[in-house]
């Protein structure tokens, strides 16, 4: 039978909750009992009528903050793989709307053999006056500036920004009070704490998947290192695919952000964009469609660039086409069509020609027409296909 722990929720000098701390409470308790992640420690009971009101929540084996003074994250590894599990935790209460709100190490616990995060939102339900250590109270070592001078100032950026210092203490053993000493953290992981702690938020990362994939790409690189000859980034991409598609929407921003960071790849690229289905991009499309499109573009000119077998344009191809039904973006189907139609014309492919039609008559039924340019020799291959193929009349009819 599994232990449980009673908190109870008083003032920061014994008191009873007032009214209106008790109803916060009441709330933030409800939000975190209706959450279900492996990195967030769930609720199993509440009661609200009691006095003080209390919630249970199962014994965890020990905090984040006991487990680093005792010397066991003893390696950049161990590091990377703590810290990635954290990141997942805010990650998925981000991406329910939520934020942490009191991100440190005492509100990391091991539990079942993971990280998970305790005391989601309760910086809310209690006021900030609250003595250090009180659930709720705002530990200034791990607490963005802006909280500093507004304590309620809590936002997914806020939360970035408490990240970054925890990585800190993971890597240092240390809190990162009065500042965050860059120079004490090892090389690997220094860009990411200095990012994650920048003094404006629009500085730090965009969101936690982003946070995400930065941790991921150190420690798949680290992983990476006995066979110098394999693309770390090419299984980080794949890996996010398989979480993406199992629901992690947050694996999005992953392979976004390891596509472009790494667009010099030629490996990456031309092993992994043909993998990506249909799900993914139009998750890509949705999430970051500004990226989708230089990366389609950066693909594609390593594909100009470089010598492919008939059948790889066959791939290039089918991938277009994936593209270009899965992206609203307008100007990226026109990209898609113009590398259809060079593909076609110059592996003499019908597969690729006929699925440049296929598209084609996509913009003619919907009636969003795109222009693109043609040669002489690009028309007649079209034009040819299309009289020998099996087409509808209406297509057939452009040509006669």
């Amino acid at each position: 039978m599994e232990s449980v722990l009673i908190k109870e929720f008083r003032d920061s000098i014994g008191r009873p909750l007032r009214a209106d701390e008790r109803r916060r409470f009441e709330r933030e308790i409800a939000i975190q009992r209706g959450l279900t992640s492996p990195y967030v420690l769930p609720v199993y009971g509440i009661d609200f009528g009691a006095d003080p009101p209390y919630y249970l929540m199962p014994m965890a084996d020990y905090s984040l903050g006991a487990y680093v003074c005792s010397g066991a994250a003893d390696t950049l590894d161990k590091a990377a793989a703590i810290f990635a599990e954290l990141v997942r935790g805010v990650a998925f209460l981000h991406s329910r709307g939520l934020v942490h709100g009191d991100l440190k190490p005492a509100n990391a616990l091991r539990y079942r053999g993971r990280w998970a995060l305790s005391d989601v939102g309760l910086w809310r339900a209690i006021s900030p006056q609250c003595a250090a250590g009180e659930p709720g109270a705002m530990d200034y070592g791990y607490s963005a500036p802006e909280r500093r001078e507004k304590p309620n100032a809590v936002s997914e950026a806020s939360d970035i920004y408490s990240l970054g210092t925890i990585l800190f203490t993971i890597l240092t053993k240390e809190v990162p009070l009065p500042v965050v000493e860059l120079d004490r953290v090892p090389w690997p992981f220094r860009r990411i704490v200095e990012k994650s702690t920048q003094g404006q938020p629009s500085r730090r990362y965009r969101d936690a998947g982003e946070l995400l994939a930065e941790v991921t790409l150190v420690h798949a690189g680290r992983a990476a290192r006995p066979q110098p000859g394999a693309s770390a980034a090419v299984d980080v991409v794949q890996r996010a695919q398989t979480e993406l598609l199992a629901g992690e929407l947050s694996a999005a921003a992953t392979i976004a952000t390891t596509l472009r960071r790494y667009s010099a790849d030629l490996e990456l690229y031309l092993t992994t964009l043909p993998r990506l289905v249909g799900p993914t991009l139009r998750a890509l499309a949705l999430t970051h469609g500004p990226d989708l499109n230089e990366i389609v573009r950066a693909y594609f000119r390593w594909v100009d660039q470089v010598p492919i077998s008939p059948e790889y344009a066959d791939s290039v191809a089918v991938l277009a086409r994936r593209v270009f039904v899965c992206s609203p973006d307008l100007e990226l189907r026109e990209v898609c069509l113009q590398e259809l139609l060079e593909l076609a014309h110059r592996y003499n492919r019908v597969a690729v020609t006929d699925i440049f039609i296929e598209l084609a008559q996509r913009c003619m039924v919907k009636g969003t027409p795109i222009m693109i340019p043609a040669t002489r020799q690009q028309i007649d291959m079209v034009s040819d296909r299309i009289r020998e193929g099996s087409f509808s009349p209406t297509i057939k009819r452009l040509v006669t």
